[in-house]
């Protein structure tokens, strides 16, 4: 007997807004669009089309995995705040797998590259949100410029693997390394596989509890007087 867990999966990170869901049987359904600040008009809709699509009731869902982040920080908070409502109403577990961690892994899966991956997602003007993921533990998830990312793949003796949505503007920017490119795009599809990954674990997250990880903190802009 079949037993993957019904998971539903969202990435709302960057520009793009993603849904998955895998069913029992490992079929699986998924819906993307993109452009800026479209995540809290379409999310819940593309939602409802992706269960649909799957024959799957909401009650029949296992668990909510939806991206952590870093990313876009409204991004952020529209895809845990609606991952947070599901599971408060269906009394299911909350998934928060990494943004740069599922990049890394699919990146993997496609090369076979068994070194150093450097996951990276745009941040602000002249930064980029990384982490460096090495055989045994990961080094750093921070905004780094782009003379620090080039400085960490120095560092590093093995070829190091570059990854992640829209990295040619990087890569233009950066000095001539010893390193392999993969351009991987954000995707609810890689949220989905580390969800499972964590519902099998155990671990979940904290309902009450669970933010965003934003890294860098946010940016509030004041009221122009009128």
């Amino acid at each position: 007997m079949n037993t993957h867990p019904v998971i539903l999966a969202l990435e709302t990170s960057g520009p793009l807004c993603s849904v998955a869901l895998m069913r029992q049987d490992g079929q699986l359904f998924t819906e993307e669009k993109i452009g800026e600040r479209i995540h809290g008009e379409e999310i819940t809709l593309m939602i409802l089309r992706v269960l649909s699509e799957a024959g799957i009731e909401a009650s029949h869902l296992n668990g909510v995995a939806v991206s952590s982040g870093p990313g876009s920080f409204t991004g952020l908070r529209v895809g845990l705040s609606t991952a947070k409502g599901l599971c408060m109403a269906l009394n299911i577990p909350l998934l928060q797998p990494s943004t740069l961690e599922g990049l890394a892994k699919e990146a993997r899966m496609r090369t076979k590259h068994s070194g150093p991956v450097l996951a990276v997602v745009k941040a602000r003007v002249g930064e980029w949100y990384s982490a460096l993921y090495l055989e045994d533990n990961i080094r750093g998830v921070e905004a780094r410029s782009i003379t620090e990312l080039s400085e960490l793949i120095q560092s590093v003796k093995d070829t190091v693997l570059l990854t992640g949505p829209d990295i040619q503007s990087l890569i233009v920017e950066m000095p001539v390394l010893e390193m392999s490119v993969l351009e991987v795009p954000l995707s609810s599809k890689w949220v989905l596989q580390l969800g499972i990954e964590e519902y099998h674990s155990g671990r979940f997250a904290n309902l009450m509890l669970a933010e965003p990880n934003y890294i860098k903190p946010v940016r509030i802009t004041r009221p122009s007087s009128l």
